[in-house]
């Protein structure tokens, strides 16, 4: 959503989809699947101007269908696929005693303290086991409270230098380099990860990955394996000035 003009249709067939091969589709959440988004980047005003006085229920609808989407999918147990990319560690949920006769509750690890507010937190690479465990965010996966490996999943990127750090790009999530991706891969048994979240507007900002021109560029080739950004839209950015060279891409589905 909020790439165009057909979004809610867009939505509406993939929901179709999924509700006629429920075991062959499966729809993972992107990054703007969310309520700040959707408002902010005009998926809502196409729902109010396609929908007049039902349009508060329809994107009520999407938004609740947006929060229960799952963040990511293994497929025959060797290929993550996600919108963004890898995600840090957490501290497992605290459990909270119960009074009599309830049972206990798991609320979610306070989130680190530090001395300096300048400092960047010591982020560690998290693991298959820690996305399992995490919450899929809610409305808005903002990267706070538990929603931190929720925000991580939508909306880090890859870079070509090692390491792993907080993405200051654009405000949310991590960029990680190719040692982070080998350290996931043999950690978790598998051998690739698929991702898009960077159409190819975006690779013409960045100097240090390819472009996606042909679908998809590899972006990380590691012993363990490898992570390969996919881009399958056929005519992005759609809103383009006129004097703009349209971008071609070849690899479009």
């Amino acid at each position: 959503v909020d790439r165009g003009a057909w979004g809610l249709e867009l939505v509406t067939l993939l929901v179709a989809l999924k509700l006629a091969a429920p075991s062959q589709v499966f729809l993972l959440r992107g990054n703007h699947e969310s309520s700040t988004c959707t408002k902010f980047y005009g998926f809502k005003g196409e729902v109010d101007a396609k929908y007049g006085s039902d349009a508060r229920a329809v994107y009520a609808a999407c938004k609740k269908l947006f929060s229960m989407l799952p963040l990511a999918a293994v497929i025959g147990g060797k290929t993550l696929v996600l919108h963004g990319g890898l995600f840090r560690d957490v501290p497992p949920p605290v459990e909270k005693a119960a009074s009599k006769g309830h049972k206990k509750r798991r609320r979610p690890a306070p989130p680190p303290v530090l001395e300096d507010p300048e400092a960047e937190p010591n982020i560690t690479l998290g693991s298959l086991a820690v996305l399992r465990a995490a919450s899929k965010g809610g409305m808005d996966p903002d990267g706070l409270g538990s929603s931190v490996v929720a925000a991580d999943v939508l909306w880090s990127d890859p870079v070509a230098a090692p390491g792993i750090s907080a993405n200051h790009a654009r405000g949310v999530g991590l960029t990680f380099g190719p040692d982070m991706t080998q350290a996931f891969l043999e950690g978790n048994g598998l051998s690739l990860i698929l991702r898009s979240h960077e159409g190819p507007d975006a690779r013409d900002r960045r100097s240090d990955l390819g472009q996606v021109l042909e679908g998809y560029s590899v972006d990380h080739d590691t012993p363990a394996g490898k992570l390969v950004t996919v881009f399958s839209a056929p005519d992005y950015p759609q809103f383009m000035a006129a004097c703009e060279d349209r971008y071609d891409n070849k690899g479009a589905v």
